[in-house]
């Protein structure tokens, strides 16, 4: 029953996620986007989606929504350590998340150019440093 529930939660991970990237893609269309008539045909075209802020908003909440839908999924079946363990690997993520987007912020203001995997690597690698510092196994 564990084992479905995992499986659930990462089903449901990927269904918010692509839910938070059609949202941020509708805002970028919706707000930063340029027209262009080409041949004759109406181009729209996204201009923050090049941005590296808006390149780590959209892939390093992924794992934020692992652990949140991991604990939205267990939180009546689990016992009360593996809940702390879930609301810590969460905080554990954002802070990592949070740290890294402070990083491309001030790289971006710098008007410095960061390629895009290295953008998502740093931003993971940032996490896994964060997690293995804060991530302490809970005793049994």
């Amino acid at each position: 029953m564990r084992q479905i529930r995992i499986i659930l939660g990462g089903i449901i991970s990927l269904i918010s996620y692509f839910g938070w990237i059609f949202i941020l893609t509708a805002v970028s269309f919706i707000f930063f986007s340029d027209k262009e008539v080409i041949f004759g045909s109406e181009v729209v075209k996204s201009t923050i989606t090049i941005n590296p802020i808006f390149n780590w908003l959209m892939a390093g909440l992924f794992p934020v929504f692992f652990f949140a839908s991991q604990y939205i999924l267990c939180n009546n079946f689990a016992e009360y350590e593996e809940k702390i363990n879930f609301l810590r690997d969460i905080k554990i993520t954002l802070m990592g998340f949070s740290l890294w987007l402070v990083v491309i912020i001030g790289i971006f203001l710098f008007q410095m150019n960061i390629d895009y995997y290295m953008n998502l690597g740093g931003g993971y690698l940032t996490i896994l440093i964060i997690y293995s510092k804060f991530h302490i196994p809970s005793p049994h």
